[in-house]
């Protein structure tokens, strides 16, 4: 069984700090993971597909268009 987290403190805590609306946002962009609906009122995301977009993320400063030290 895969695991899941069904509330926003869960994404707090492995490091996801977004606002309810950004990640609703992103959610609807494509932007993020979609949750899946457990029942009439439950949703949750998986995991796999949090830890997977964390990945994807850049890890550090990209060069700006415009900055060189030439």
């Amino acid at each position: 069984m895969q695991e899941i987290l069904t509330d926003y403190e869960g994404l707090r805590q492995i490091g996801i700090t977004f606002s309810r609306e950004q990640l609703r946002r992103l959610e609807l962009t494509g932007k993020f993971p979609l949750r899946y609906q457990l029942g009439a009122k439950r949703r949750a995301w998986r995991l796999s597909e949090i830890e997977a977009w964390i990945a994807s993320r850049p890890t550090g400063p990209s060069p700006r268009d415009g900055d060189s030290d030439a």
